[in-house]
């Protein structure tokens, strides 16, 4: 119940012939409808099933019930946050995942404080990324400046991706804007390395392609940086790089039939 449910109805279509990428039809997305909330009935049914839970010594039981009790409450993250110091690698994912879709502030700050202070956790070559995910996934401002402190003093190919990728989530003109300094002040070889992740994310933020050279998309920022706003729907990239997104976040695509084989993006 309440969990955010990503339910992508979207056709996809071959890019414009120019450089600007055409935005895809109206995403449903499902979400708790604003102000409404769980009953505290619902909340103390959550959180009684989880204190049960995880009274018992079997993880999978835990991760069961993370999997299905993510109400969005303060007391629910409280014990959601309990596995994330658990030294069952399984349940710290679930507890992530969990964090992730708990459309409740106290989750997001959760996830905050625990990038700042938990350096095992947020440096694992693992469980790094699907933190940044998690933090990702609630879209808010306020997470911008975790996501890019030190980004590139990252050793980790995929926890960059995940802060990059987790910026480009948040439409608004403060991210966009974040990633042209990430991308001005990348020194030595980053620029090169991650010029296909900064290419996708500026897409995805812009609708625009200029490609992956960042002299190019400095120059297109120059001369529309006073007027721009970050349309509201992200667009519909180019096929290898919308792949990489949705495979990122989990999104899968209905695709309407008689799409061409070459319009699908492959098999």
């Amino acid at each position: 119940m309440y969990r955010i449910l990503l339910l992508v109805l979207i056709a996809l279509a071959p890019a414009a012939s120019g450089t600007r990428i055409a935005l895809p039809r109206p995403v449903a997305i499902a979400i708790q409808a604003e102000g409404e909330g769980p009953t505290t009935e619902e909340i103390e049914q959550a959180v009684s099933a989880l204190r049960e839970a995880f009274a018992q010594k079997d993880p999978a039981i835990r991760i069961a019930a993370l999997n299905d009790h993510r109400v969005a409450s303060k007391k629910v993250v409280a014990i959601q946050a309990r596995a994330l110091h658990s030294p069952d690698d399984m349940l710290q994912r679930a507890a992530l995942d969990a964090l992730r879709f708990t459309d409740h502030k106290s989750a997001l700050l959760l996830l905050h404080k625990e990038c700042k202070r938990n350096s095992a956790l947020r440096g694992d070559e693992q469980l790094g990324p699907l933190l940044f995910r998690a933090i990702g996934q609630h879209s808010d401002p306020s997470s911008i400046e975790l996501l890019q402190n030190k980004l590139y003093s990252e050793t980790s190919r995929n926890i960059v991706r995940a802060r990059l990728y987790s910026i480009a989530n948040i439409r608004e003109t403060k991210a966009l804007e974040t990633l042209f300094e990430i991308q001005r002040s990348a020194k030595g070889t980053a620029v090169k390395k991650y010029a296909r992740e900064m290419r996708l994310c500026l897409i995805q933020l812009t609708g625009v392609d200029r490609g992956e050279s960042p002299d190019r998309w400095r120059e297109w920022w120059k001369e529309n940086r006073r007027d721009f706003e970050v349309p509201e729907k992200a667009p519909l990239m180019p096929g290898e790089l919308q792949r990489a997104w949705d495979s990122f976040w989990g999104i899968e695509r209905v695709m309407p039939r008689g799409d061409r084989r070459e319009d699908r993006g492959g098999d």
